[in-house]
Order: structure tokens, then C-alpha cells, then sequence
């Protein structure tokens, strides 16, 4: 971990008043309250809580200037959201599209071709109703690591 990595970890557990037992970066996250995540998400468990906030996504200057293409930069607000797991209702491995296309509904578990050939994702039930999807680097381990 490079000193920039460990300096917000350290800052992160002083802000929760509490060491971090786990941490991973998703590469996807969706909601049912309409957010939808493509350029990363820190989460991490600390206590018997998950916090996770988004990063503003990094432009590619030398893309944009061989290919002559412009992004328009949206105005990125930073978000973090807090739970604790034994708020948690379900966990299981759903389809990234089917996710993504309706984020407001439970989806089935994924079949074995589908894991094969589609991007998966880990979807959450709250006990509330809130629905929130996340595509951990390793899905095993982050299903491990949340012990729900």
C-alpha cells in the first residue's frame, strides 16, 4: 500500500472511531434510490458496520486529445453511505445487466452459464428494502469478509 492509500485509511478509521477488518474496491455500484457507480467504490468493514463512498472518475487527457474527444465533465458530488450488517436481509450473485437495467427490483441468483459468460455482481437486500449492488474485484472474498 503506498503512502497516499495508507494515509486515507488511517484518516477514514479516525473519522468511524474504528479499525478497518476488511476493504475492497467495486468497479460497479447500483442502488434502488436511482445511483449507479461506474468509475469505483471504496467499502470496507469496520465493527459490525460497511461504509462505502464513490471516487470521481479520472478523464484520460492523452485519449482525449488523439482521438479529439471532449468529455463533458459532470460535476462530481462525493457520496458515502453507512450500514450495518445486521441490517442485511440476503446477499447473492446476480447479473450486472439485469441489475443496471432495473435496479429496483431482487433478482434471481445467477446460473452457471450466465457466471460464465456476464459480469456479476453482488447484490444486497436491507431489511428497509434498499437494494444495492456491488462488483467486487473478488467476489468470494468479499462475500467472505462481510460474514452475513
Amino acid at each position: 500500500m503506498n503512502d497516499e492509500a495508507f494515509d486515507f485509511i488511517r484518516k477514514l478509521e479516525e473519522q468511524l472511531g474504528a479499525k478497518i477488518s476488511f476493504k475492497a474496491f467495486c468497479t460497479f455500484y447500483a442502488d434502488n434510490k436511482g445511483n449507479i457507480r461506474e468509475s469505483g467504490v471504496f467499502l470496507c468493514r469496520f465493527d459490525n458496520s460497511i461504509y462505502y463512498e464513490d471516487f470521481e472518475p479520472q478523464h484520460n487527457d492523452l485519449v482525449e486529445l488523439i482521438f479529439n474527444r471532449q468529455r463533458k465533465k459532470k460535476e462530481f458530488i462525493k457520496t458515502s453511505w453507512k450500514f450495518d450488517l445486521d441490517q442485511v436481509e440476503s446477499m447473492k450473485i446476480v447479473n450486472q445487466q439485469a441489475a443496471r437495467k432495473n435496479p429496483n427490483i431482487e433478482h434471481k441468483n445467477s446460473g452457471a452459464l450466465s457466471k460464465l459468460l456476464a459480469r456479476q455482481v453482488v447484490e444486497i437486500k436491507l431489511k428497509d428494502g434498499s437494494l444495492l449492488f456491488f462488483e467486487p474485484i473478488d467476489k468470494k472474498e468479499f462475500i467472505k469478509n462481510l460474514d452475513i
